[in-house]
């Protein structure tokens, strides 16, 4: 049997599914991924969010030290006591479910290393290798550069990312988990960047996209329809406002006769798939190396996507910095050229074809772990 605990933008639900069709035991134990509600096998607790902001920042602060989640942990132990035989447990993140806290998710980690042949820690979301590599200035530039100069409300935007490095039981949590898995599998090049100097790293496996998530491109016209994947809460670290200024002054400057704008936010990960599947133009990112999910997903459905191409600029995607000018160059040169637009989708959907197909990337994970 094996375990994928947590979820991180259905990277574990696309994994599990794959690997089911390779004729494997797999459960999926995770809480949805908070608003996201991605399907699961196994329903993990989900950390409640309140009306009134200033009780969900008392909340935090309570958690920001770790002193939370007991009795979630019982909860989840609970159900993974009934499972029999687990070869392989993968942890999405040192913190696999939220609502644990840390010493929850200490306590799921020392129980799971006692039952399981191989731990394993899929390097994806906040944790406090990479929220360090941002703060050290490890990177070019990361989502945690504007944690200065933002105010008052830019802090508070971080202090979810902050309290991984500068909570005591939140890094005596990584920590421990980086300490007990046997293997630490990047999914992104940021990854890999900041757990470069850990023994345990493998290569890097790519993000899983269904075969429903597959769309051969098709000739583009105008108006190019552009999907802005907004998280509300993380325009600071993803750039949003940013990008969305880029867009505007596009618009202002040259009317919206070839762009038809659209921003889509805090909706579910179903909803979401039918909003960006007609779109031409996807923006991601513009603090990151690689492509998360929004990125790989918008490649995979042949379209222009603006986020972390570090390699393959304008051959795959478009390298989305911090850049303003730059952005608005590229924006211009994109819109302007339909060949190019139709060039960069087809070449974006031949790597993703290649590289986030979930049956190979299934593959990959199960000869990490030795199935």
């Amino acid at each position: 049997m094996i375990l994928l605990l947590g979820d991180y933008s259905s990277v574990h639900y696309e994994l599990s599914k794959a690997i089911k069709k390779k004729g494997y035991d797999v459960i999926l134990v995770s809480d949805g991924d908070a608003h996201k509600k991605i399907k699961f096998d196994i329903g993990a607790p989900v950390l409640k969010r309140y009306s009134n902001k200033w009780l969900n920042r008392l909340v935090f602060l309570w958690r920001f030290f770790g002193f939370f989640g007991f009795i979630n942990y019982l909860n989840v132990k609970k159900n993974i006591d009934k499972i029999e035989c687990i070869s392989v447990v993968q942890l999405i993140n040192p913190v696999a479910i939220d609502s644990l806290g840390a010493i929850g998710n200490i306590l799921l980690i020392r129980y799971l290393r006692k039952k399981a042949k191989i731990l394993s820690l899929c390097a994806l979301g906040d944790d406090y290798k990479w929220v360090s590599a941002c703060l050290n200035k490890k990177f070019k530039y990361s989502a945690m550069d504007r944690v200065k100069g933002s105010g008052l409300q830019g802090v508070l935007s971080y202090m979810h990312s902050l309290k991984y490095v500068f909570s005591p039981l939140y890094y005596l949590l990584d920590r421990y988990a980086c300490s007990k898995v046997d293997m630490i599998i990047p999914g992104l090049l940021d990854y890999q960047l900041a757990y470069a100097d850990d023994k345990k790293l493998t290569s890097i496996i790519n993000l899983p996209i269904s075969e429903l998530g597959f769309k051969e491109p098709v000739g583009s016209k105008y108006p190019l329809k552009v999907f802005h994947a907004w998280q509300k809460g993380k325009e600071y670290r993803k750039g949003n406002d940013v990008l969305d200024r880029v867009v505007r002054r596009y618009i202002s400057e040259y009317g919206n006769s070839k762009l038809d704008y659209e921003i889509i936010s805090e909706v579910t990960y179903d909803e979401y798939l039918k909003k960006y599947i007609e779109s031409d133009i996807v923006l991601d990112q513009i603090y990151s190396y690689d492509c998360g999910v929004t990125g790989a997903l918008g490649m995979a459905a042949g379209k222009v996507v603006f986020s972390g191409f570090e390699i393959g600029h304008f051959e795959t995607g478009i390298n989305a910095t911090p850049d303003e000018d730059k952005l608005y160059k590229d924006l211009v040169k994109i819109v302007e050229s339909l060949a190019l637009v139709d060039n960069i989708k087809n070449n974006a959907y031949k790597y993703a074809v290649e590289n986030y197909s979930a049956s190979i990337v299934a593959d990959k994970y199960l000869y990490f772990w030795g199935c």
